[in-house]
């Protein structure tokens, strides 16, 4: 029996899954996830910041800065080629907060990175990507960017 197209196409790696994502598209996630986690076990490739700084329009240094990584840690870290295990998760989460942004403006980046950047009264008079600093602010953003998908205006 012929399976859909839909079933046997890859989705896109932003893909926003459905509310009853296909059993095809749940493994594609999880063998993502698994991906991600042992890169994070072994220490993120410091390409992979140059990698995503290039996509999201943002100087490496900056990303760096939000994330609370001194200068001279990051030069070591570019000289090593390898983020430490404890550091990786770090731009990983960056860049999860950069694809849900992205995803809300419908692909456009350039929207995107504005409304990042830009402070906002929620959360808490900051720009989303600084308030994205620390895992309880990207929890906060991201349910942010949650509820504008759904035209939920958080009061502030």
């Amino acid at each position: 029996m012929p399976s859909s197209p839909a079933s046997t196409t890859p989705l896109p790696p932003h893909h926003n899954s459905c509310a009853y994502p296909s059993r095809r598209s749940r493994s594609l996630r999880l063998d993502v996830i698994f991906f991600l986690s042992l890169s994070v076990q072994k220490g993120l490739a410091y390409k992979a910041l140059e990698l995503f700084s290039q996509q999201a329009s943002t100087p490496v240094l900056t990303i760096a800065t939000i994330l609370n990584i001194p200068d001279r840690t990051l030069a070591c870290r570019k000289a090593r080629r390898r983020f430490a295990p404890d550091e990786s998760e770090r731009p990983l989460r960056i860049s999860r907060i950069y694809e849900q942004a992205a995803d809300l403006f419908a692909g456009d980046v350039s929207s995107a990175v504005v409304w990042l950047r830009t402070k906002r009264k929620a959360p808490a008079n900051q720009a989303p990507l600084n308030y994205s600093a620390t895992e309880l602010g990207a929890r906060e953003v991201k349910n942010l960017i949650g509820q504008l998908e759904y035209s939920i205006f958080p009061r502030v």
